[in-house]
């Protein structure tokens, strides 16, 4: 993995600057209680022109302005594929505010054809410009979005105040009041038809708002919070864009961190921090890393690749190029069990933020297997049977804590059991060979049956099934720590996934297994990235 130019992550800070950071991703789950209000609203101007003011409070860095970002594009995303067809997306608020209850592509649809999104933030002559672009929408179900309405540009739209008399008078109860009431009144005239998204971090503003409405037409403004997500939530959140964004893991930022730093993490995800806070906790955690690990490395996931060969023996410095090696566990006659800790996937992804992200998680191991190990596996009786030792024997990865004794008495069993390998009644392998790309039926189905749950689905793997998981993939989660003891947040982030992927090729070399790899890599990085 390469080093880094800065000791930093990054994210954004306010949503305003998201553009900026391609790649973030907006989980909706936790607005869903606010996007049913808007459905119901949004229902009422649908059936009978209803104007309703829905009034959405939070404090600063809890998602307003993401909130508003989200539902505009979101709509605007959705009416560029008309007239085609629209195919109902749960990471869409748009579709989730007008699905309905059975988010029925066709009510969205119709939804966004017969509607239009009108922005008015910071326009202090906000009133007369969505009056005149409400003049030629009247048969149009309109949604005017208002960010930061607590800013004197709401006000004065409404009672047309300039600065200086805004400063003295326009915070009064006697302006809120003339304010409640030219809102009745347009939203009854001309700006009648419309639902009005209003944000707002001001609770004072938003009550006396609501309570001088609601004096003259009752149920025309409703407040309501912004859902906060539980720290669960909030843990994927930073977690997945931390993986999204940057070239290293957020498990990666933990395990460098300090214990305080660990434990600030902890702490922010699990409190009412914001967003914005959790990541600059994260930040600081791999800002604040001493540049050399005390004591040894930590465990990466693993991700063994078997390669079936017909070489007779393998030369100990096959592959010593695929990537920077840690560590050759193994090289005796036909097998060679060898690690690498970084560099086995640049150059293979196009993109080399996602090759490092792997490579800050991930751990490559190959253990290559000669003609010999291929004739047992085709065959029956003592064969198979040492054929099925020496892959469960390939599941042993001994960690960077592994004392060496235990290595090298794992090294020795390994060399014995090659050493008295049985060749009588093994099967020829020249047809296995000729075969090309059809061979995998032949050693795949003999895995089935040595290797139980060979082929199946593992949870943690999403739509991808690795051919077989020796130990499951869990997401890195600081919360899943059982007390606020450093040695209980260190059991919570350990990594302990083991994956083995087999394929049989007639001649390996370090560009056919690189090629292989680049098949397989990407799967990699989604489940790495994505939950």
């Amino acid at each position: 993995m390469p080093e880094l130019a800065y000791h930093g992550i990054k994210f954004p800070d306010r949503a305003e600057y998201l553009e900026e950071f391609e790649g973030y991703k907006v989980f909706l789950d936790h607005w869903e209680p606010l996007a049913v209000e808007l459905r119901g609203m949004y229902e009422g101007l649908a059936l009978r022109r209803d104007t309703r003011a829905l009034a959405i409070y939070g404090a600063q860095g809890t998602g307003k302005t993401l909130f508003a970002q989200k539902l505009v594009s979101d709509f605007r995303a959705t009416k560029q594929r008309l007239p085609g067809a629209i195919v109902y997306d749960p990471n869409n608020l748009w579709h989730r505010a007008t699905g309905g209850p059975t988010r029925d592509p066709a009510v969205i649809a119709a939804a966004t054809a017969n509607a239009d999104v009108h922005l008015i933030e910071n326009q202090r002559d906000w009133v007369s410009k969505t009056g005149v672009w409400l003049e030629g929408r009247r048969d149009r179900r309109s949604i005017v979005i208002a960010d930061n309405a607590e800013r004197a540009y709401f006000r004065q739209g409404l009672i047309e105040l300039s600065d200086a008399e805004y400063l003295r008078i326009g915070e009064s109860p006697e302006a809120m009041r003339m304010i409640a009431q030219n809102f009745v009144s347009k939203c009854r005239a001309e700006l009648r038809g419309s639902l009005f998204v209003l944000l707002s971090n001001d609770t004072d503003f938003l009550s006396s708002m609501s309570e001088a409405v609601g004096r003259q037409h009752e149920g025309l403004f409703r407040v309501e919070r912004l859902p906060i997500p539980g720290g669960t939530d909030k843990e994927t959140v930073v977690r997945v864009n931390t993986n999204r964004l940057n070239p290293i893991s957020y498990w990666y930022c933990l395990d460098k961190a300090g214990p305080e730093e660990k434990l600030a993490v902890k702490s922010a995800l699990a409190g009412a921090s914001t967003f914005p806070d959790s990541f600059k906790a994260v930040d600081n955690a791999i800002r604040t890393a001493t540049p050399t690990r005390i004591g040894r490395p930590a465990r990466k996931n693993v991700i063994t690749l078997v390669v079936l060969t017909d070489q007779a023996s393998v030369p100990s410095d096959f592959l010593q190029d695929l990537g920077t090696p840690d560590r050759t566990e193994l090289s005796h006659k036909w097998v060679l069990i060898r690690t690498f800790s970084s560099g086995w996937a640049t150059g293979l992804l196009e993109d080399p933020r996602q090759a490092s992200l792997l490579e800050s998680e991930w751990l490559l191991r190959v253990a290559v297997l000669g003609d010999p190990f291929v004739a047992s596996l085709l065959s029956r009786g003592k064969n198979l049977t040492a054929a099925k030792s020496l892959v469960e024997a390939t599941q042993t990865y001994h960690g960077p804590g592994t004392l060496a004794t235990t290595r090298e008495e794992h090294e020795t069993a390994l060399k014995k059991v090659i050493d008295v390998w049985p060749t009588t009644g093994a099967a020829s392998t020249s047809a296995f060979w000729a075969k090309g790309q059809t061979r995998s039926n032949d050693y795949e189905g003999v895995l089935r049956t040595i290797l139980p749950g060979y082929d199946l689905v593992s949870a943690g793997f999403m739509n991808y099934r690795p051919d077989f998981v020796a130990a499951p993939f869990r997401p890195c989660s600081i919360l899943s720590a059982i007390s606020d003891e450093q040695r209980a947040i260190n059991d919570a982030i350990r990594r302990e996934a083991h994956v083995l992927e087999f394929t049989a090729q007639k001649v390996a070399t370090k560009d056919s297994i690189q090629a292989y790899l680049r098949e397989k890599l990407q799967n990699y990085v989604l489940l790495t990235q994505e939950q």
